[in-house]
């Protein structure tokens, strides 16, 4: 459903806002409509989830849970996007078959390319999101096992001369090498990409959407940023990795199993995010974007494989 200004307007009778000044809506996810909306208060950023279909199930104790994560972040001095209460303390409104949810908006925009300054700030920030949640206490149904990831590209075909099946099998058994006693596991974000990143004054100045919170393998955490700001399918940027790994270890050091297992866990974002695409496509039938979005992402795949694990490892600095 898309809110009209009505629908806004009865929506914000819930809230402790001030006087509405207007609205507009933004770029949506894949499981929401966004709206920016601006009161007397200050602007916010609207969440319309759907309570249709697989959507239906937005956990709320999940959202409970994220709420004290971000409230937690922003204690330590981190700019996070909390989460608005309506005035009788819920954290959401069910409204005409959709779930509204508001949070603080945060000024800035989201960037695709880091500069070597933005890197480091990256880094700095993401090293001190891993500390604090790694003190944090969560529940079972935080937990995960990247091996269920597998799961997910059971359907990959190829595209053009690039077998993906192919690769997800040779990922899957440099997976099953693993030592996972060795990898550190702590709730992470999971999705930090440029939609994710608010970029102010060409400053890094927030992490934005948790909906992805839960509990994995840190490295795993760490090959998703790699893959997401520093990887294109014309090659690898290895200065701005060497940048960013100098500066996040001085918060969090990896072993050279964890260095391993971040190398392959980039490469299994990769094919998840493609995985994705072909997915939507089956759906949608006909869909030009997704069919560019996944050989550029193939692309960045065969890019950061022939970068090679040993030159991989070899950007971590050493203490």
């Amino acid at each position: 459903m898309v809110l009209t200004q009505n629908d806004i307007l009865e929506i914000l009778r819930h809230y402790n806002l001030g006087i509405y000044k207007s609205s507009k809506p933004m770029k949506h996810g894949h499981a929401a409509f966004a709206f920016l909306i601006q009161t007397t208060k200050g602007k916010f950023l609207l969440k319309e989830y759907s309570l249709h279909g697989r959507i239906h199930a937005i956990d709320l104790n999940r959202r409970e849970f994220q709420a004290k994560v971000l409230e937690k972040l922003n204690d330590h001095g981190l700019t996070m996007p909390h989460l608005i209460r309506t005035k009788t303390g819920r954290l959401h409104i069910d409204y005409r078959n959709s779930r509204i949810f508001i949070q603080q908006y945060i000024e800035g925009r989201s960037v695709k390319r880091l500069t070597d300054a933005q890197s480091i700030q990256l880094a700095k920030i993401v090293g001190k999101i891993n500390l604090i949640l790694n003190k944090i206490n969560y529940g079972k149904e935080y937990e995960s096992t990247e091996k269920k990831r597998f799961d997910n590209l059971n359907k990959l075909y190829k595209i053009r001369n690039i077998d993906l099946p192919k690769k997800r099998d040779e990922l899957y058994t440099h997976y099953n090498h693993f030592n996972f006693r060795m990898l550190k596991r702590a709730l992470t974000h999971n999705d930090i990409r440029g939609d994710n990143i608010i970029v102010h004054k060409n400053k890094v100045r927030s992490v934005i959407d948790w909906d992805d919170l839960r509990e994995t393998a840190v490295s795993y955490d760490l090959g998703v940023m790699i893959y997401g700001f520093f990887v294109r399918g014309s090659g690898v940027n290895e200065k701005q990795i060497k940048i960013f790994l100098k500066e996040y270890q001085k918060y969090i050091y990896f072993n050279d199993e964890e260095k391993k297992a971040t190398y392959y866990f980039a490469l299994l974002r990769i094919l998840e995010v493609i995985a994705f695409f072909q997915w939507k496509k089956s759906k949608l039938k006909s869909d030009k974007y997704a069919d560019k979005a996944m050989l550029f992402l193939a692309r960045r795949y065969v890019s950061l494989e022939k970068f090679g694990l040993e030159r991989f490892i070899s950007l971590f600095s050493h203490r």
